[in-house]
């Protein structure tokens, strides 16, 4: 048997660990700018509203910013310095157990009841991209 030599490349854990750390979700860059703004609003007020607050960290750091091609509309929950913001909606099974909290999957069903405006297909499609069946 003959020894191989393997490569891993860090950055890979680097930026999924990254992910873990914000809790975000997109809205398709189809819409027209200002209803995604109105749907991003929407969100972020009504994920705060629900949100568990302990020390508020969590609910400061809620915001709803530009997509990277400046066509959409990003709700984010998290950052550096709070690193749990997935962990709070979706729980956690080992280290320290703790039951989740559902803050944003609420508010993007909320939304999605609330903006019948919006082409259902194209919601219901980014949705499912986003929250897959297995975490609902």
């Amino acid at each position: 048997m003959s020894m191989s030599n393997i490569s891993v490349n860090h950055a890979v854990f680097s930026r999924i660990g990254l992910k873990f750390q914000m809790l975000a979700a997109t809205l398709p860059e189809s819409y027209n700018k200002e209803l995604s703004k109105r749907i991003a609003n929407f969100i972020l007020r009504k994920a705060k509203q629900l949100v568990p607050v302990d020390t508020g960290k969590l609910k400061a750091s809620g915001r709803a910013v530009k997509t990277p091609s400046r066509k959409g509309y990003t709700v984010r929950f998290g950052n550096s310095r709070v690193g749990y913001a997935s962990v709070v909606e979706f729980g956690r099974i080992s280290y320290a157990p703790m039951p989740p909290k559902p803050y944003l999957r609420p508010a993007v069903r909320m939304a999605k009841e609330k903006m019948k405006s919006v082409p259902q297909e194209v919601f219901n499609e980014k949705f499912r991209q986003i929250f897959p069946l297995r975490m609902r």
